[in-house]
């Protein structure tokens, strides 16, 4: 392990964010082999991105947070691409906890995510069932892919919703499709996906727990109906939008 001693700055801008997450960039490659070879972030890899505050970046500014753009957003992971990109693109995942709560009626978000850096996980496919019951969704399903799901604090998954076993539509005859939230204890990893590139982003496959979960209704959202204003929240690629920054980066990395 690395005996790195980098000094971080208090990450409550971007400025701040931008600035740790290249003073990382050293420290990273010599952790790279240990990284590809358990096929996740280790723990002192988690700890240090944690205090760099790159998995705060799109918490909202009212909780203390420092709100980053999508393009903001882009160029810290772009910072850590250079050194690693399975890094990048596991911060790239775990840093959509502030988007999500921009979802959510804000004490709802606020219980869910009582601290800044908390790390998300789950996936935007709607591979799971969301099946309407009194309040809430009866929610089972596999999804696959969920990077940094074994270390993630909360699960967000994407889920087709029925109504009497039969799909629900929208106004313009469209599958209805919500993202249901639920703590980390609430899901099964299910190791074993194939992976060709990115080896150390724990993009393992979830499912529920027990056969099905019970989730409240107020903690699913549309990503058609934000609670929140501005750009973070305007359209339904928000969570890709910040994307580019991993091939960038390794692109760069490369040509360095």
């Amino acid at each position: 392990m690395s005996s790195d001693t980098t000094t971080l700055a208090n990450p409550v801008t971007f400025d701040a964010i931008l600035q740790n997450a290249r003073e990382l960039k050293g420290y990273l490659r010599s952790e790279s082999d240990e990284i590809e070879q358990t096929g996740c972030l280790t723990p002192d890899v988690l700890s240090r991105l944690i205090d760099a505050g790159v998995f705060r970046m799109s918490m909202p500014s009212d909780w203390g947070g420092p709100s980053l753009s999508s393009l903001e957003q882009l160029k810290v992971i772009e910072a850590l691409s250079e050194a690693n990109a399975s890094v990048a693109w596991s911060v790239m995942r775990g840093s959509d906890a502030g988007l999500y709560a921009g979802f959510l009626d804000d004490q709802i978000a606020r219980d869910l995510y009582p601290h800044l850096d908390m790390v998300q996980s789950g996936s935007i496919i709607p591979a799971g069932i969301a099946e309407e019951v009194e309040g809430g969704f009866k929610v089972s399903g596999e999804w696959r892919y969920c990077s940094g799901a074994k270390y993630a604090d909360m699960i967000g998954v994407a889920c087709r919703v029925l109504r009497n076993s039969q799909p629900v539509l929208d106004a313009e005859g469209i599958p209805e499709s919500r993202m249901v939230l639920a703590p980390s204890a609430h899901w099964k990893l299910l190791e074993g996906n194939s992976m060709t590139g990115l080896r150390g982003t724990a993009s393992h496959s979830l499912t529920t727990v027990s056969e099905y979960l019970v989730i409240p209704r107020e903690h699913t959202f549309s990503i058609a109906y934000p609670q929140r204003q501005g750009p973070l929240y305007a359209g339904p690629d928000a969570t890709l939008l910040k994307m580019a920054g991993v091939p960038l980066g390794t692109a760069r990395g490369m040509l360095d």
